[in-house]
């Protein structure tokens, strides 16, 4: 099979998030900010490199796996809401989808803006938070193999991947898809903390 090429970071990506807040969205950075917060001793979110036997690009554990925590949760929100939990499209990649403008960010080492009590979007969405807060607790206990696989499993990834489409495309049917596959998971998160 001839191995899929993706381009990350290109010049035509380009988020304006003034518009966002205009529009009283949620970004993927004000998710990716609070994530990074809830992991207050640094030690789940590192800037160590991922090995080579998980990935083979050179990836922090940070971009990795809070790329991987943001899809999940955004599948999760998808299942119980009908709707993103984020407006950024996700991209995919070999190891499953990722959010562009935080993949790029942390891959030329720019640091996320740091989450705060009054200053974050988020909070001002208490549900979105705290089920964030929720698939946080529970996904962080998997390796990162099997958040791959999680991520894979996602039939619009598998999708944009087997066509070579760079974004994955998330229909009707793929919500109906998350909101019967993954409903046990939205039930199962209220045991989280």
């Amino acid at each position: 099979m001839k191995a899929h090429v993706y381009e990350p970071c290109s010049s035509e990506f380009q988020i304006k998030p003034w518009l966002f807040q205009w529009q009283n969205i949620i970004t993927s950075t004000d998710v990716a900010s609070y994530l990074v917060s809830l992991d207050k001793d640094k030690v789940y979110f590192t800037d160590e490199l991922l090995g080579k036997e998980i990935v083979e690009e050179e990836i922090t554990k940070k971009n990795f796996r809070l790329n991987k925590i943001l899809h999940l949760a955004n599948i999760l929100h998808y299942s119980k809401h009908g709707k993103a939990l984020f407006e950024e499209e996700l991209r995919a990649f070999p190891h499953g989808a990722m959010i562009e403008e935080i993949y790029c960010k942390l891959l030329k080492n720019e640091e996320l803006t740091p989450y705060s009590r009054g200053s974050n979007f988020l909070e001002h969405h208490g549900e979105k938070e705290e089920m964030v807060r929720k698939v946080f607790n529970r996904f962080k206990q998997y390796d990162d193999k099997q958040l791959i696989f999680f991520s894979q499993e996602d039939p619009a990834w598998e999708a944009a991947w087997k066509n070579k489409i760079k974004y994955l495309s998330i229909s009707e049917e793929i919500i109906k898809f998350y909101q019967v596959f993954y409903n046990h998971a939205v039930k199962e998160l209220d045991c989280f903390i």
